[in-house]
């Protein structure tokens, strides 16, 4: 593995795990908040979504 797969695969974690974080507050606040009404789905939505792009980046595997 060279020196730039390194990086760019620890690059990947590191967005990876600051995504979920992101995500898991955005779930959070989306629950407790009730002041957003009807557009509460919506956050949810985004939240789940940027959930999963955050898993897949930690899980996937760069190509050698």
């Amino acid at each position: 593995m060279s020196e730039s797969n390194i990086w760019i695969t620890l690059a990947e974690k590191i967005v990876g795990i600051v995504l979920i974080i992101i995500s898991g507050l955005m779930l959070y606040y989306t629950a407790t908040t009730s002041a957003l009404g009807k557009f509460d789905v919506i956050f949810i939505v985004l939240g789940v979504a940027v959930l999963i792009v955050g898993i897949i980046l930690l899980l996937i595997k760069p190509q050698e």
